[in-house]
């Protein structure tokens, strides 16, 4: 088994960012994706320039919490993707996502052609963040390992929750490192989507990331995956790798 995610369990095909150490039972924040391609002659360092505009805007325009992450390819096969970058908002519930996004709708007309000079962004959708165990640096950079899953068809998301809970804490107990997060798909999602969730794996690093792995293989986490998800309760595709990057917000 080469990637750590297999690890959490052998029957997996191959297989945010906001609290302290440790996993929390019902937490979940809000999540809106822009993939996005950059306009002729402008790559990431553009992009960043107006983000750092839009971070000072962002904290007189919006009146609820928001965080925002741009997210680079690292580990990827640019094949499998038609976009250069994502953009990942964070609110703590949709009804602030939902006000966040009418307040760029009446405010932001002059911020969004700076964004489009840039980049041009055509998919926009939701998703649900449920915290299975915290990332140790919330905010800041990371490494996100990224899985696309299916639930088996006799398995329901709370089996995967309560399977997903013990193995966090089987991480924890065993001092291997990153948070880990799934991603329910919300509105906007393409409607040819084949899969039912994003399983998240967050490092600080990759020397953590291949240490965590390196861990994992010591303690032979394939047995304890065994008796933690038993014949199996959703299977994920091969992982890719992006590297998330704060670009600010409303605190």
């Amino acid at each position: 088994m080469g990637e750590f995610m297999r690890f959490i369990t052998p029957i997996f095909c191959t297989l945010i960012f906001l609290s302290t150490s440790g996993f929390a039972d019902d937490q979940s924040e809000t999540l809106e994706h822009h993939s996005c391609n950059y306009a002729k002659g402008k790559d990431l360092e553009d992009v960043m320039s107006v983000a750092k505009i839009w971070d000072e805007w962002a904290d007189d325009a919006f009146t609820a919490p928001y965080q925002a992450f741009i997210f680079t390819p690292f580990f990827v096969d640019g094949n499998d993707f038609d976009f250069d970058f994502f953009w990942v908002g964070v609110t703590d519930t949709p009804s602030q996502m939902g006000r966040v996004n009418d307040e760029f709708v009446a405010k932001g007309a002059d911020m969004q052609k700076k964004f489009d000079r840039t980049s041009k962004c055509p998919g926009h959708s939701l998703a649900t963040s449920h915290t299975i165990r915290s990332y140790e640096k919330p905010g800041e950079a990371g490494y996100v390992t990224i899985w696309s899953c299916t639930l088996q068809d006799s398995a329901s998301l709370e089996e995967a929750s309560r399977a997903d809970a013990e193995w966090a804490l089987w991480m924890t107990d065993n001092k291997i490192p990153g948070g880990l997060y799934r991603w329910d798909l919300g509105a906007g999602t393409p409607r040819n989507t084949t899969f039912d969730f994003y399983q998240i794996w967050v490092n600080s690093s990759l020397e953590e990331r291949g240490l965590a792995m390196e861990k994992y293989h010591e303690l032979d986490g394939d047995s304890a995956a065994n008796k933690i998800y038993g014949d199996g309760i959703y299977d994920c595709d091969i992982p890719r790798v992006w590297l998330s990057t704060p670009v600010g917000g409303k605190s």
